[in-house]
């Protein structure tokens, strides 16, 4: 095994969890009272069990206007005082709500509901449950020590990432010796949610890390993916069928955009994070997987049908025996610069049509554009 010289210095003065935990305004009366805002640990297993539970407000009303239950003496008579009495426990990453405001007519406004990917991070970095699986330092493994055999079992046990740390790649990067890179893990779930939010639509963005061990990463049961944002489907108003699918396609990427402006500033300045033993970190966030099916790769990579998102084959290449360069940032932002230049985006069915000859989708922003450390080719 090699590990990487100098990598993922820590430096003092950081937080752990309790720290973190006894460190809101209502420390004190945790001192006194474990489970504060409730009144005991009987009083503390109801509301978890309410509020775990999938049962409706309406449900929970009745349930706790039951004369049996009113005799436990809870500290809460409805389902209005069990929330409130929740909003006072130390929270994890806040949510946040913006409406968007797209330039073409839709049928109803979108919101576009998110949290902050840093804090997320921080959340899962932090977690004690994550203290004897998660590592910072870059590896090369070989099955013997005659190095013939190299071992991919981690991602920090690639190439991609022993080049990043060692500033190769990209060159417009410069990591700091020490730097932590924390591998950054998306995933996109096309489920649509309606239920108890007025029949609107969305679609869970989920973020992961990929310095957790893979054999607990992948476990949902292990909470090892943080739900980041809701992405908004819109409803367009247009007479053309693929001129609404362009006008979603490029809102989906403007809603990355602005989900993950966080993570892009950090990936390229870097910033102080905990760790699980209470150190600091300079970490930089590269995007290094995004989990989705083949059509969703498409759209990401801003690439039409017939032609590979991660390479530049084209459907009668695929499955040949040549090795095709792959489908980097830089090649897919030239050809989106000059199909810009031909076509104004904002015409879109002879933008869509000039689109074509350049196998793009017509997408023209997409979200990876400004985005250090990331490149569609390394995290499809």
């Amino acid at each position: 095994i090699e590990h990487f010289p100098g990598a993922s210095q820590s430096y003092p003065s950081g937080k752990m969890f309790m720290d973190q935990f006894f460190s809101d305004k209502h420390s004190e009366l945790h001192n006194e009272n474990l489970f504060y805002p409730f009144t005991s640990q009987e009083d503390w297993q109801v509301a978890s069990w309410l509020l775990r539970s999938h049962l409706s407000m309406a449900a929970i009303d009745s349930f706790l206007s039951l004369d049996l239950i009113k005799q436990l003496l809870l500290s809460f008579q409805t389902v209005r005082e069990l929330h409130l009495c929740a909003e006072l426990l130390p929270s994890g990453p806040r949510w946040h709500s913006q409406v968007i405001h797209p330039h073409h007519p839709i049928k109803r406004p979108v919101t576009l509901f998110y949290r902050d990917p840093i804090e997320c991070l921080q959340s899962l970095l932090s977690h004690p449950f994550f203290k004897r699986h998660i590592d910072f330092i870059p590896r090369r493994v070989w099955s013997t020590a005659a190095q013939l055999s190299h071992i991919y079992d981690e991602w920090l046990m690639g190439d991609h990432v022993w080049n990043l740390q060692a500033s190769c790649s990209p060159p417009d990067i410069d990591l700091p010796v020490g730097g932590t890179l924390l591998g950054v893990v998306l995933s996109l779930d096309k489920t649509n949610i309606s239920i108890m939010s007025g029949n609107h639509m969305a679609h869970p963005l989920l973020l992961s890390l990929a310095n957790i061990a893979m054999d607990v990463h992948s476990k949902g049961s292990l909470h090892g993916h943080l739900l980041l944002a809701l992405l908004p489907v819109p409803s367009f108003v247009h007479k053309k069928s693929c001129v609404r699918s362009l006008l979603s396609d490029q809102l989906l990427h403007h809603c990355l955009d602005l989900v993950l402006t966080p993570l892009k500033i950090a990936a390229a300045t870097g910033v102080m994070m905990n760790d699980l033993h209470g150190n600091l970190r300079y970490c930089f966030t590269p995007l290094v997987g995004y989990i989705v099916d083949m059509p969703e790769q498409i759209l990401l990579a801003c690439t039409s049908l017939k032609v590979s998102p991660m390479s530049t084959a084209t459907y009668k290449e695929f499955g040949d025996n040549k090795r095709h360069d792959p489908r980097t940032a830089g090649h897919t932002l030239n050809a989106i610069g000059e199909l810009c230049a031909q076509a104004d985006p904002d015409d879109f069915s002879p933008f869509l049509k000039a689109a074509k000859s350049y196998r793009l989708n017509g997408v023209h922003e997409p979200f990876w554009r400004n985005g250090p450390l990331s490149d569609p080719d390394k995290f499809l």
